[in-house]
């Protein structure tokens, strides 16, 4: 249950990290042709031609620039498809930038592992050799391992947080989730433990509140490695200062995002909607349930998607195999398989449509 999303659509997807803001010309969203990588206006027309190599959930735009692969080597693109970074052999599988610095990873030389590193907008690599593949800063800090324990650095690469947790995420919200143990909370950006270290998992904070987890022994289930402890999972939220707002009573639950989120009461495998009281305002019967954005979230019943409103109103029938969430205005979407996939805007009209090729054809999109 819970998001398994289009992780086998197409091998990118947009970043939930990107902002939420009014539809614009400079807008970009990533398409697959023939294996190779090209981008749509917010009209369907292919601005951007398939030309850059497949390379993984980074060829997405944030913050005005994409990253890519060309047959040059690896950069980052504007709106207009140009390089501005770019391109060069020396890094690759850039990520988006936040904050102004984007990790990248370095290639190395002579038989030399390959290892992060870090760049500013105008390409120059400001850091390498310490650091955690992806990471990237917020609230101007980014996580550093350091002999096996996690804490912050700083724009200028200097630890501020002392790596004393086992694990750490990035923050959000003035807050990053932490575990010492088996157990997690939140720190804020001072260091300081603001929600208790206590929970059996946590989720990074979204609309005001944060996703927590107790798990409760539940008796036992076989599984390949032999007999297992099952769990029953109780979801609840807290607030950026520890405060259980909504009680931990949920079997599942997703993140807030304007307002309202999906959850399941006790012994319930259907979703409904919650407001921040958790209150249902909406009755399960939702298989599976995203994330709201710009009014809209993705929800399946039947094995099939579509998208609903804050009341639970279906706008858009569930008539796609997938689904993903609104961004600026348009959302990705999958028909039968990983090959038919599109765009449709909030009326549910189709923007952009792939046509899987056929053999000894050439793929073509109406």
């Amino acid at each position: 249950m819970l998001n398994l999303r289009l992780t086998a659509l197409i091998a990118f997807s947009i970043l939930a990290t990107a902002s939420v803001a009014a539809q614009s010309a400079g807008d970009r969203y990533p398409f697959v042709k023939d294996g190779k990588v090209g981008f749509i206006d917010s009209e369907g027309r292919e601005v951007i031609p398939a030309q850059f190599s497949n390379a993984g959930d980074t060829a997405h735009f944030n913050d005005g620039l994409a990253p890519v692969w060309g047959p040059d080597g690896g950069g980052y693109i504007d709106a207009s498809g140009k390089f501005v970074i770019g391109p060069q052999k020396v890094w690759g599988f850039g990520r988006p930038f936040h904050e102004g610095i984007a990790g990248v990873l370095l290639w190395g030389k002579n038989g030399a592992r390959n290892k992060p590193a870090w760049i500013d907008r105008s390409g120059k690599i400001i850091h390498t050799g310490d650091g955690a593949e992806g990471a990237y800063f917020s609230d101007g800090l980014m996580p550093q391992v350091v002999n096996g324990k996690w804490g912050f650095i700083d724009k200028t690469f200097r630890l501020v947080i002392q790596p004393q947790f086992d694990w750490t995420s990035e923050f959000s919200e003035g807050r990053a989730e932490v575990s010492l143990g088996d157990k997690w909370g939140f720190i804020d950006t001072s260091g300081k433990v603001v929600v208790q270290i206590k929970y059996d998992l946590v989720w990074p904070f979204h609309d005001g509140l944060a996703r927590v987890r107790y798990d409760t022994p539940n008796g036992t289930v076989m599984t390949v490695e032999g007999e297992q402890t099952a769990y029953q999972y109780n979801y609840g939220f807290v607030d950026h200062d520890g405060n259980e707002v909504i009680p931990t009573q949920f079997a599942e639950a997703t993140y807030f995002s304007e307002g309202y989120a999906f959850a399941s009461p006790p012994n319930s495998d259907l979703l409904g909607i919650i407001d921040k009281k958790g209150n249902f305002v909406h009755a399960p019967e939702y298989e599976d349930g995203g994330e709201f954005h710009e009014g809209l979230a993705c929800a399946s019943v039947k094995g099939k998607w579509g998208y609903v409103d804050t009341s639970g109103a279906w706008v858009i029938p569930p008539t796609f195999s997938h689904a993903e969430d609104f961004w600026h205005g348009l959302a990705r979407v999958a028909w039968k398989d990983a090959a038919q996939y599109g765009y449709i805007n909030k009326k549910g009209e189709v923007v952009w449509k792939n046509v899987p090729r056929k053999a000894g054809t050439s793929g073509s999109t109406p």
